[in-house]
């Protein structure tokens, strides 16, 4: 049997097997280093950044509130509003990561969204001013639910009319429905059967093409079919993208191999054969990582685990080798793959990776610097504001100002405005 290292003495020509190895070891590796700091930066997240993020939160809601209270003036025009409105969503973004949305700031967000969308509220009411917003979206969205369907029903009837219709021209009119004489005659039966026969195969004909043509013109010309894959023109349905097998998807070896390196294996780790209390505990440890290991199809560790207990060269046979030799190929495209899921796996985790995650530690720690400084820089901005902003007079110059660096970021907006203006 091949084995798993060569020996440093004997510096022997490495086998593809013990090359893919390596490679595989130093994957698993690397992506555990990458996991535990990943980690650790989360980690320090919490401790460094969390109570900067709650104490600069605090100081922005005043802001917030002026905000709020006169984004409900009628006197703005389109832009200044929608301005105010992404203004007023990235102070909220940043409150309600930090967990410092109150009951008084709710009870104002829910003023200004009822103003945005005519919502009457009653302040005397039982319900909370939140509920009430709610509620009125909830109704909304249900009404929309309800309209929706009155329009696809009245649109496939529409449909179904029209596949009537290309019948009627296709297949003509519907033959009389045989009846048969009460005079027993063979000719009359005869005849009954024919006409049968023909009644029959009619229907038969037009059915199938009826279910055909619905099919497809119900496919081709519905307005309420995964509007989202029309994004662009493209079909997501029909994307080729490549979706990763799991591990029960694709066998690792065949069962043979498989059932027999853990079964030699778990002979020699089965901590009932043990006697000796301390390696009785150590070997239920091992036995936990085998089952482990077999659960996830990681055969890795199995030929890990088998080559360190059992060592038998005899086991395995070239062909089985062969066998290993493709198992470990799918599972280094595996690891390869791990850092990026592991990071993707949750919002925080990207933050983390994103902002914070580098080779070096020292530019981890100058990240952590930046964003503290970043944070309180922008609170002090922010309590600035709340005491300067105090009308739509002094409003309007911070709203053109983000409107025109927005410009300058997002060159669509500009294109978009020569087009109208042209057309």
């Amino acid at each position: 049997m091949t084995r798993l290292t060569a020996a440093k003495k004997a510096r022997k020509k490495q086998s593809e097997f013990q090359k893919l190895w390596a490679s595989a070891e130093k994957l698993k590796q690397n992506n555990a280093r990458f996991r535990d700091r990943l980690d650790e930066i989360m980690q320090r997240m919490e401790t460094d950044i969390r109570p900067v993020e709650v104490a600069t939160a605090q100081q922005q809601i005043p802001l917030l509130r002026r905000l709020l209270d006169l984004g409900q003036r009628k006197s703005m025009t389109q832009w200044e509003r929608q301005e105010l409105d992404d203004w007023i969503r990235e102070i909220l973004d940043s409150l309600q990561s930090s967990g410092s949305v109150g009951s008084e700031v709710l009870d104002d967000i829910s003023r200004y969204d009822a103003f945005r969308s005519g919502v009457e509220l009653d302040e005397d009411s039982e319900i909370s001013l939140p509920d009430q917003v709610r509620n009125h979206y909830e109704e909304e969205e249900k009404q929309e639910q309800e309209d929706e369907k009155v329009d696809e029903e009245v649109w496939r009837s529409e449909v179904e009319a029209e596949v009537e219709q290309i019948l009627k021209q296709t297949f003509g009119a519907e033959p009389p429905k045989p009846q048969k004489s009460d005079i027993d005659d063979f000719f009359q039966d005869e005849l009954f059967e024919e006409q049968q026969r023909l009644y029959d195969e009619y229907h038969k004909a037009r059915n199938i093409a009826r279910e055909e043509l619905l099919e497809e013109m119900l496919a081709d010309t519905s307005p309420f079919s995964e509007q989202e894959d029309a994004f662009f023109g493209f079909d997501f349905d029909d994307s080729d993208t490549d979706v990763p097998s799991s591990a029960e998807d694709t066998p690792a070896i065949s069962n043979s191999i498989f059932k027999r390196l853990f079964r030699a294996a778990a002979g020699k780790l089965h901590p009932d054969r043990e006697a000796n209390p301390d390696m009785r505990e150590k070997k239920h440890q091992l036995m936990a990582k085998l089952l482990s290991a077999r659960k996830a199809g990681d055969v890795m560790t199995i030929v890990q685990m088998y080559q360190q207990h059992v060592a038998d060269d005899a086991a395995l046979s070239k062909a089985d080798e062969n066998q290993l030799i493709e198992v470990l190929r799918r599972q280094i495209r595996e690891l390869q793959c791990e850092q990026e899921e592991y990071r993707f796996q949750s919002p925080r985790h990207l933050a983390a990776f994103e902002s914070f995650y580098y080779p070096s530690r020292k530019k981890t720690n100058q990240a952590f610097k930046n964003h503290i400084q970043v944070m309180k820089k922008s609170a002090s901005e922010a309590e600035s504001l709340s005491l300067e902003i105090k009308s739509l007079v002094t409003l309007k110059p911070y709203l053109e100002q983000r409107y025109d660096d927005h410009r300058f970021t997002n060159p669509f907006e500009i294109l978009d405005e020569i087009f109208k203006s042209r057309y």
